[in-house]
């Protein structure tokens, strides 16, 4: 995924970061035992950033233990519209999609904290 990374936002590589880490966490609590999963990351020759990830459901939770917000895929997807992207997510046939497309933000596009 990197092509020019130095000159990326940093807090829009903090943000990408967070997003994957959200993703593996929900793949981790909600992906089914045993089941198959997938995440791609690519940054496109547009300078779009696309997403993509699928899993298998497990039908319980597999953390119990786990404090539940309920807002954190959500707060990345709002991030995501902030910045003029997009986001499709289902639940179907017992798996889970996520795909989402945003445009990169390089230092110099970046006024305000993203």
């Amino acid at each position: 995924m990197i092509k020019d990374s130095t000159d990326l936002d940093d807090a829009f590589s903090r943000e990408v970061l967070s997003l994957i880490h959200e993703l593996y966490t929900n793949i981790a609590v909600h992906g089914s035992p045993g089941g198959e999963y997938r995440l791609i990351v690519f940054w496109d020759d547009d300078n779009l950033i696309h997403v993509d990830q699928v899993n298998d459901v497990s039908s319980k939770n597999l953390f119990l233990d786990k404090p539940r917000s309920g807002n954190g895929l959500l707060l990345h997807i709002k991030w995501i519209e902030s910045i003029g992207g997009f986001v499709k997510s289902s639940s179907e046939k017992g798996a889970w999609q996520f795909h989402a497309r945003f445009p990169v933000v390089m230092s110099e596009d970046s006024t305000e904290p993203v």
